[in-house]
Formats: C-alpha cells, sequence, structure tokens
C-alpha cells in the first residue's frame, strides 16, 4: 500500500487478515459468534519480497542484483514470516 506502482492484494476490506486478533474477538462477542476454529498466518515477509522485487524490476537492475537479492531472501524469508505468524 505504499507504492501506486505495486498492486496491492488485499483490496476489499472483509478478509479476516486485515483485522486484528482484538477486533475478531470483538465481533466474535458483539454478534455472539463461536470460534470453531483458527490459524495464524500471513503473507507480509512475502509481501515485502514482492514488493521489492517489482520496484528492482521497474528500476531495470541487473539481473545479477535481482539474482542475489531473491537468494538472500529466499534463505530466510520463511523464518521472518514464521515470527510475525507467531504474534498474530
Amino acid at each position: 500500500m505504499l507504492s501506486d506502482d505495486v498492486f496491492h492484494r488485499q483490496l476489499h476490506g472483509r478478509h479476516t487478515h486485515l483485522y486484528t486478533e482484538e477486533s475478531l474477538k470483538y465481533l466474535s462477542t458483539e454478534f455472539e459468534l463461536e470460534t470453531v476454529s483458527e490459524w495464524w498466518f500471513s503473507t507480509d515477509i512475502f509481501d515485502l519480497y514482492r514488493s521489492l522485487l517489482i520496484n528492482l524490476e521497474a528500476k531495470n537492475v541487473s539481473d545479477n542484483l535481482k539474482s542475489s537479492y531473491k537468494k538472500i531472501m529466499s534463505s530466510f524469508i520463511d523464518s521472518m514470516q514464521l515470527e510475525i505468524d507467531k504474534k498474530h
């Protein structure tokens, strides 16, 4: 959402990934809903990776730089996302 040149994947406000844990609990209580299951995952780091890669491509940087960026990020992208997911 920081760049007008990169399409944002979450365009509507109805997706549960756009709400905090507290706001989901509030809605559940407000409308007397029962939580039957939940799990926490997101794509924050992948979205950051994608946004930066699109910007690198827009700047016409060398293929070597893009390749290095992909290699570096792929080595820790899952572990970074896991840490964010742990915090809900």
